[in-house]
This record gives structure tokens, C-alpha cells and sequence, in this order.
């Protein structure tokens, strides 16, 4: 019975000493509430980096628009993934996990980009930024746009 005991024991510590399970490429989610406490408080990024990096063809950042589809086809930044803003996120996720991801929305405080990467963060992306002003920021620069209504485009309301 005590070695009954021992083993019970033993198989305790080390379930308490095993490494928690982190977010793999597979999009399997961490514990949320494990992540939550975890993360660091949201990054912006201004619109005037952004363009600059845009420029000079760096490759180490992914820009994430989280406009429905139809918005993100009638305009948006160049380069820009489309990555809609959900209310739940589910894996598998196909954003770059080797790059920084710049999300943007058209939110007047950047909201759905500020819940999304939140919510990217629970599936272990944690080098993310917010772009500052989001796509009413980039317009309002005058800054290059793309997409099959770029006259007509404004954006679509913001999701949260």
C-alpha cells in the first residue's frame, strides 16, 4: 500500500513539474487563462514606420487587415493579409508565425485590432503590433492603398 502511495506521489510531482503546453504551428491553443496572464500590454506601431518598411521591402513584418473580405477587396494597405476579425478564433490560424504582425481595423481606438491580437496571442503569436489609427490613420496620410474600389472604399464598421 505505501509503495501504492509513493508512485501516486511521484506521478504528482512530476505532472506538476512537466512544462506547460505551448501553441505549436498546428494552432493548438494555449491555456487561455495561462496566456492571458502572460501577456505583455498591446505594442503600436505608427503609420509612418509601417510605410517606410513597406518601402524599403523589409520581410520580417506581415500586415493583417481584420476588415470583412468585401472591405479588405475594396481597399486596403498593400501587402496586406486578410485575417477578419471573429468573434472566436479557430486554428488552424494561417498567419506567418516567423514574422511581426501589424494588425490594423478600421476602428476609431483600433478595437478589432487590439481584440484580435489578443486573441492571436492565445495561439502563441506573440510579436505583434497595433498600427496606430488604424486604415482611417493610413487614409487620411494619403498613404498607398490597393484594391478594387479604392475611389469608393472607406471601410467597414468596426466589429467590437
Amino acid at each position: 500500500m505505501n509503495k501504492w502511495f509513493a508512485v501516486a506521489g511521484l506521478a504528482l510531482a512530476l505532472a506538476a513539474w512537466a512544462p506547460k503546453a505551448t501553441a505549436q504551428d498546428d494552432g493548438a491553443m494555449m491555456d487561455p487563462d495561462a496566456a492571458m496572464a502572460d501577456q505583455a500590454p498591446i505594442e503600436f506601431i505608427a503609420p509612418a514606420e509601417v510605410k517606410k518598411m513597406i518601402e524599403d521591402k523589409a520581410t520580417n513584418f506581415a500586415l493583417v487587415d481584420t476588415q470583412p473580405e468585401e472591405a479588405y477587396e475594396a481597399a486596403h494597405v498593400p501587402g496586406a493579409i486578410n485575417f477578419p476579425w471573429v468573434e472566436q478564433v479557430k486554428p488552424p490560424i494561417t498567419l506567418p508565425r516567423n514574422k511581426m504582425l501589424i494588425l490594423y481595423c478600421p476602428c476609431n481606438h483600433d478595437e478589432d485590432s487590439i481584440d484580435m491580437t489578443k486573441k492571436l496571442r492565445a495561439f502563441g503569436y506573440m510579436n505583434t503590433k497595433v498600427l496606430e489609427g488604424g486604415w482611417y490613420k493610413w487614409v487620411e496620410l494619403k498613404y498607398p492603398v490597393v484594391g478594387n474600389d479604392i475611389a469608393g472604399a472607406t471601410a467597414a464598421v468596426c466589429s467590437t
